[in-house]
């Protein structure tokens, strides 16, 4: 397996020399690069110079033909380490991606509940890793490992941590796993459902439509089940969808262990290829959700923006196009079932 290099889009990353590619190399090893090209230069031109001179000169000069041969021998020296160092660098990131996968226990290909559920956070990864539980090369990964890569940084825990702490206040395992339980018991599902149900729904459904640009009757029908049995859709995407990111940034933080990680996720996921029809459907949902709990044209257009882009220019992503595989409703818990209606659920609500 091979992704991206960490930080660019570019879909794997390949044995090929472009200017990246030199950037990975070391302070050092670029110095010596610049150097050597310098040198080569040089000597190859008082080479090419004397081997001229020495043609037209009528009295055999020795000391003037070893001093070429001399000269011409540095430079293909010089090109010779020239391009070793080129090579190093085009297979650099590879050869890191490797060793990191290797040194990690990372599979060679998670198997496909895993890549279905790491296919829900794709649409925002960007430039970040999307067929591995980490979005970034993480130090947490090789804890145990000797290695340290030369063409990308290792993230240490204390980014994360600083993330989940400012967007969620989270610091501990037990906020971590307190949230995502919010989450899944419908933290802004519930909100939703009030002011579908009340009063301003008139308003509440021409506000979101009007933000995102998504028909008025599909927001209207998210409040009600379907003919089919289906749930009501509310605004699952959004709350599950979150407990992916949160897990995978928890890991990384070092606060939940890679199992309870994706043990969350898995979890989520089942849930979520069971309420809905297509990955383009799940899409749509999310950003009724985003567009309901940020309120905000700027945001809701930015998502906009970013799903537009997703869909146009990655589908060199192996993830990207993984079938959709719909589960049956029986998995779902009693309070999706019943669209948080039913005695037995109580969601807790939090900002």
């Amino acid at each position: 397996m091979l992704q991206n290099h960490p930080g660019e889009p570019r879909f794997p990353t390949s044995r090929e020399l472009h200017p990246r590619a030199f950037n990975r190399l070391t302070q050092k090893q670029q110095t010596l690069f610049n150097g050597l090209i310098t040198l080569a230069i040089i000597t190859g031109g008082i080479a090419i110079v004397g081997a001229g001179v020495l043609s037209e000169s009528l009295e055999p000069m020795p000391a003037g033909n070893m001093f070429v041969l001399a000269m011409a021998a540095l430079a293909l020296t010089c090109f010779a380490i020239i391009t070793k160092l080129l090579w190093k660098a085009a297979n650099l990131s590879v050869k890191d991606q490797v060793s990191y996968y290797a040194a990690g226990n990372v599979p060679a290909e998670y198997p496909e509940p895993y890549r279905q559920a790491l296919q829900l956070d794709d649409v925002y990864a960007a430039t970040l890793w999307t067929e591995t539980l980490e979005y970034w090369p993480t130090e947490v990964r090789l804890e145990h490992a000797n290695i340290k890569p030369q063409s990308f940084p290792l993230d240490d825990r204390q980014q994360p941590k600083e993330s989940l702490d400012e967007h969620w206040g989270i610091v501990t395992k037990k906020d971590l796993l307190a949230t995502t339980a919010a989450l899944k018991s419908g933290m802004h599902c519930q909100g939703f459902l009030l002011d579908a149900l009340g009063d301003h729904r008139p308003a509440v459904i021409e506000r979101i439509a009007s933000l995102t640009g998504i028909e008025e009757s599909y927001i209207e029908g998210l409040s009600s089940n379907t003919a089919t049995g289906q749930p009501p859709k509310l605004i699952w995407a959004w709350d599950l969808w979150r407990v992916i990111p949160l897990s995978r940034t928890g890991f990384m933080a070092g606060l939940i262990s890679e199992q309870e990680a994706w043990e969350q996720i898995l979890e989520v996921s089942c849930w979520i290829h069971a309420i809905f029809d297509s990955l383009e459907d799940y899409h749509k949902n999310l950003r009724v959700g985003h567009a309901y709990w940020a309120n905000s044209y700027a945001a809701t257009q930015e998502r906009r923006e970013t799903l537009q882009n997703f869909e146009d220019n990655t589908p060199f992503r192996p993830i990207r196009n993984l079938s959709w595989k719909r589960q049956s409703v029986d998995v779902l818990p009693t309070h999706i079932m019943t669209g948080l209606q039913s005695n037995e659920s109580s969601p807790e609500t939090l900002n």
